[in-house]
């Protein structure tokens, strides 16, 4: 069974930690900030579609949200700096990808 207020709050916590508004999870989710909001707070419940996307948005496990996992972030492996990067590198075009992928290798043979 799936503990709502408990999704509501990692959903927040994770949001809160990445420094991104309601309004910016909510526009790439595609549902409304109200919704989110309501989500964040336990009391309205979210389908598994609703509650994947958001995962894939911050960049947290479906896992964790569901309570699964005490507390499996993909940030992980990343250091804050090192996950921010990766978080804002989410909904980026494959092209502009590539393109920071080749910068970052520049400036590694620069240092």
């Amino acid at each position: 069974m799936i503990n709502y207020k408990q999704a509501g709050q990692r959903i927040k916590l994770q949001r809160k930690s990445l420094g991104v508004t309601q309004e910016i999870v909510s526009e790439q989710v595609g549902i409304t900030t109200s919704y989110l909001s309501q989500i964040e707070s336990g009391t309205r419940k979210a389908g598994i579609n609703t509650f994947l996307s958001i995962s894939k948005v911050l960049c947290i496990s479906l896992d964790y949200i569901l309570g699964n996992d005490s507390n499996e972030v993909l940030k992980q492996n990343f250091d804050d700096i090192e996950y921010q990067i990766f978080y804002n590198l989410n909904d980026l075009s494959e092209n502009t990808k590539q393109f920071i992928l080749e910068m970052i290798m520049l400036m590694k043979k620069i240092h």
